[in-house]
């Protein structure tokens, strides 16, 4: 069984340390391979956010699992997978937020595509991470967290211009780490996977651009009905 401790340098006296697997304290066991968050508060208050990871080597390979231990994924590719992961499901989740609020049929449409699109390629990604052997990340990460909860707040016009502004920039981020992934990493499985993504990644941002473009140029338009 694998165990990870961290080693702890604190001044004031812990209050609760939290894991992004749910389990709690300064020991945890029963590791898959992966990226883990935790979070250690002190009793004023006082959080540190650190991230561990656990590489493959360290796990005893169950060949009746179907995992691919032969060859130990390196720390970049388990964190692009991660990555990989939490990003579609955000723009799930944001597109199924997008379909609820807006009345837009142009960003309704877009948030449809996001929804139908991303489904495969993250089911691809954990298909992959289940392949080499670790497990999924629990939780959308606090910069994701916050996007979605900003999105949230907006309603009408002001939605549908943010809704798109943060496609447009998350796909630009999006494309640039399957880029790099897709020249970079030593993993055939991978890079395969990257590099396959990266057309429809960029009819994405096509498309996000055209629809921030769209939103924007109808409000410009309502502002000065006689320009």
């Amino acid at each position: 069984m694998l165990q990870h401790r961290y080693p702890w340098r604190w001044y004031a006296p812990l209050h609760a340390v939290t894991w992004s697997n749910s389990q709690t304290g300064s020991t945890f066991t029963g590791l898959a391979a992966g990226i883990y968050t935790v979070t250690v508060t002190d009793f004023n208050g006082c959080q540190l956010v650190k991230t561990v990871h656990v590489n493959i080597a360290c796990v005893v390979a169950n060949k009746e699992d179907g995992a691919d231990t032969s060859k130990p994924i390196s720390i970049s590719d388990s964190d692009f997978l991660a990555r990989a992961y939490n990003i579609g499901i955000f723009q799930v989740r944001a597109g199924r937020l997008a379909r609820r609020m807006t009345e837009h049929k142009e960003v309704r449409a877009f948030a449809v595509m996001m929804i139908k699109d991303n489904k495969p390629t993250n089911k691809a990604v954990l298909t992959l991470m289940q392949k080499k052997g670790f497990a999924a990340p629990a939780k959308l990460p606090a910069n994701l967290k916050c996007k979605y909860k900003d999105l949230n707040q907006w309603m009408g016009c002001k939605f549908n211009r943010k809704y798109a502004a943060v496609m447009v920039s998350e796909h630009k981020e999006t494309i640039a780490l399957f880029m790099a992934i897709s020249m970079n990493s030593k993993d055939t499985d991978v890079r395969q996977l990257a590099t396959q993504a990266l057309p429809l990644l960029q009819t994405h941002a096509d498309s996000a651009q055209a629809l921030l473009t769209k939103v924007n140029t109808k409000i410009i338009k309502k502002s000065y009905p006689f320009g």
